[in-house]
């Protein structure tokens, strides 16, 4: 069986002088050819092997997104190493904790500032190589990544090193209800995956994905795989804060968010409309209404009257061209992940002629299993299942998956393993979820978070805190009942937000007008939900919900667990008259 090495340097003899990579660097883009990219791989990997890495050792790679990102992940994977990703925001106990049980003998890590020897329990300290800089410490063991002249003779196995069944990669979940586990992805597992995306997703060698996800997740590494298999061009974004402009720069054709990311774009877009002078407005809220009843139409599989598609030309040329020009004017489709995306923002964009594409995975079926496609789509639901995977829903409800996707084991903790899988083989997924009549599947909650109240009434939180979430005004929004008498919510507001609403409405909001604010979203959407899912009380923490504050974890999921622990006496005092 092939492995993403064997199917990368089958591209470098196909494309070679072809932009593979690009990268801005001194304020100006440079491109990487497929060669390029093969001669800066075999470069790492020399500094490596002179480290004495050799097949099966772990290496580390503690960094933010960026190309050498990529090049040491590769570098590592080519000489049958073992690949351990950590998130640069990790704690130096958690990072620690990830490079001691897994024994990494090198870790990348993104520059000088940030390196400091992190002690093995037994044996020499862990190598460190600063990825921006190029060399190893401590000083008396420097070793220069040189990108030219390797000088280590390589073993003669590389570039296959390991082998399909081999592990490739120990990935650690973020560890929403406990310890964090380390997820065992063989070469097995990454090819599945990226063979099942190929068969979906089609792009060119001069179209361009601009990636800006952490690597350090599956859904950034799985889009990082695909691309160097597929063949088209990557292009890496300075920082999360400059995804903006690179995307007017850059100009790609599809791009790999969160659903956060799609959210900041509607709520700039209200406050666009909300500033504008009273044509403008007028201009884009019949845009947005000539694309809704468009929308409509498409989605009822009716054609639609002669005087709307009119409508709709004008609409586009009008309205919905500034979205496309403020993403650089070639998205074909945008992909989201990690959480669900609203159905009524996928809707919205859907109407302004934009696509979004949801999907579902799972750290341990290495990223998608389920996704929506550029022709077969449903909002509201994380699509069909891939090619490969296998999907049935349990008697409580439970996703339960097989495929070649499905992780090898958890590093060093076989009860876990054993316990993750129904006796026969399925991959129990923890999430709570049901098949549409057309195959869709659509996500519920997790398993162990559904909420069983006083009254004996089922309900799934993350659907009333997705709700929530709609709104502009609040960032994060935590929902409790468990055993109690009704639903009550924490919540987070977006004071940014907040404060252009009070800038535009020219009023100073005080806490007790900002709670009034919360209220009156709270009683829209309650108008959206089911009587016993209503939330009758709620409390506004006075923070975001960060990773820095320990309630998010690395990829943005809400640790319900850690915040019921933390607002214990806020939440009982909403229970204090029940």
């Amino acid at each position: 069986m092939m492995t993403i090495l064997d199917i990368f340097y089958a591209n470098v003899e196909k494309l070679g002088g072809k932009t593979c990579l690009k990268y801005k660097s001194g304020g100006a883009w440079h491109d990487l050819s497929w060669k390029d990219v093969s001669e800066r791989i075999q470069a790492y990997a020399n500094s490596l092997s002179a480290l004495g890495v050799k097949e099966g050792d772990r290496v580390g790679i503690i960094s933010g997104t960026r190309v050498e990102w990529t090049l040491a992940d590769m570098a590592i994977l080519s000489l049958g190493a073992v690949v351990v990703p950590i998130y640069p925001t990790l704690s130096e106990e958690q990072t620690n904790y990830i490079i001691k049980e897994t024994e990494c003998k090198v870790v990348f890590v993104e520059n000088e500032a940030k390196m400091a020897c992190h002690p093995r329990e037994s044996g020499d300290p862990v190598k460190l190589i600063a990825l921006d800089s190029c060399w190893s410490l401590p000083p008396n063991d420097r070793t220069f990544l040189h990108c030219t002249n390797p000088s280590t003779k390589l073993p003669p196995n590389y570039r296959r090193a390991g082998g399909a069944g081999a592990p490739a990669s120990i990935i650690y979940t973020s560890g929403t209800t406990g310890t964090p586990k380390g997820v065992v992805i063989t070469h097995a597992n990454i090819m599945a995956e990226v063979t099942a995306l190929r068969k979906i997703f089609h792009l060119r060698h001069d179209e361009i994905m601009l990636t800006f996800l952490p690597l350090a997740h599956v859904l950034g590494r799985a889009t990082q795989f695909y691309q160097l298999a597929e063949g088209c061009q990557a292009a890496y974004a300075e920082s999360l804060e400059t995804v903006p402009e690179n995307l007017k720069e850059i100009r790609p054709h599809m791009t790999v968010v969160v659903p956060r990311f799609i959210e900041k774009i509607y709520e700039r877009m209200m406050d666009e409309i909300n500033m504008a002078g009273a044509v403008k407005r007028a201009i884009i809220k019949w845009g947005i209404s000539t694309g809704s009843a468009y929308g409509l139409c498409i989605r009822r599989r009716e054609i639609a009257s002669f005087w709307l598609r009119v409508k709709r030309v004008a609409a586009r040329y009008l309205v919905y061209s500034r979205l496309q020009r403020a993403l650089g004017g070639r998205i074909k489709f945008i992909v989201s992940g990690g959480a669900p995306l609203s159905e009524e923002l996928s809707k919205f964009f859907f109407d302004l002629s934009l696509l979004i594409l949801d999907g579902y995975g799972l750290t341990e079926t290495f990223a998608a299993i389920t996704v929506n496609r550029p022709d077969d789509f449903h909002f509201g639901t994380a699509g069909k299942p891939l090619s490969g995977a296998v999907i049935k829903i349990a008697d409580d409800g439970e996703i339960l998956v097989r495929g070649g996707m499905v992780f090898k084991d958890y590093y060093e903790h076989p009860d876990e393993t054993s316990e993750a899988f129904t006796p026969d083989g399925w991959f129990k997924t923890g999430d709570v979820g049901e098949f549409s009549r057309d195959g869709f599947l659509r996500i519920t909650d997790r398993k162990k978070d559904i909420i069983v109240t006083a009254g004996g009434k089922k309900i799934a939180p993350q659907a009333i805190e997705t709700v929530l979430e709609e709104s502009p005004y609040i960032n994060h929004a935590v929902v409790f009942g468990d055993g109690r008498k009704y639903i009550s919510a924490l919540v987070s507001p977006d004071l940014e937000e907040i404060g252009r609403y009070a800038k535009v409405h020219g009023i100073s909001l005080t806490p007790s007008g900002i709670r009034d604010l919360v209220a009156g979203v709270i009683d829209e959407k309650n108008r959206k939900l089911s009587h016993f899912e209503m939330i009758r009380k709620f409390a506004i923490v006075n923070h975001d919900f960060t990773v820095g504050t320990g309630e998010l974890t690395p990829t943005l999921k809400v640790r319900r667990k850690l915040i019921e622990k933390k607002y214990k006496e806020v939440i009982d005092d909403m229970y204090m008259e029940a």
